[in-house]
């Protein structure tokens, strides 16, 4: 028992110096989107329908996953859309998204692909797809906080062209 205490305390001598080493050298890079856990939530609204949509719609959606490297996420959220079909749907969607430079102000570019898993007033019958592609800008506000700002096209039961806004964390 005592050489299993021994060697423990042993063990985090050893490595508590290189855990403070390592967040020291790390400290540096605090101001960039690196890997680990990423959260976003945005409005989104759809104001110039292309395909023959009779109404505009409008969402709000929160996006959790994860950064692979400082120039690719990749995520799940789930969404609340209201528009003139149907008020309150719920949808489930994946994201890809590249943030293309890691500087304080960001280009990205992102994917998002779909469905509903809930609709909350049906007029419109079947199982409506989702889909988005959206380019803009990162503001970085603080380390890992930035405010999103982005045009794009989205489809869900009709596609238009949008604007995103939103914050990342």
């Amino acid at each position: 028992m005592k050489r299993i205490v021994f060697c423990v305390i042993a063990c985090l001598y050893i490595l508590l110096p290189l855990q403070v080493v390592t967040a020291q050298s790390n400290s540096y890079r605090a101001n960039v989107i690196g890997k680990g856990y990423r959260g976003m939530v945005e409005l989104q609204g759809v104001a110039m329908p292309v395909d023959g949509g009779p109404s505009n719609y409008g969402a709000l959606f929160t996006y959790h996953g994860y950064q692979v490297v400082p120039q690719f996420f990749v995520g799940a959220g789930v969404g609340v859309v209201a528009d003139g079909f149907s008020s309150g749907d719920m949808l489930m969607a994946v994201r890809l998204r590249s943030d293309i430079l890691n500087r304080k102000i960001t280009p990205f570019v992102e994917a998002d692909l779909g469905g509903r898993v809930y609709n909350g007033s049906d007029s419109y019958g079947g199982r409506p797809r989702y889909f988005s592609a959206y380019g803009g800008c990162r503001f970085r506000i603080y380390k890992k906080l930035g405010v999103n700002v982005g045009l794009g096209y989205s489809f869900y039961h009709f596609g238009g062209v949008g604007l995103k806004v939103g914050i990342d964390f």
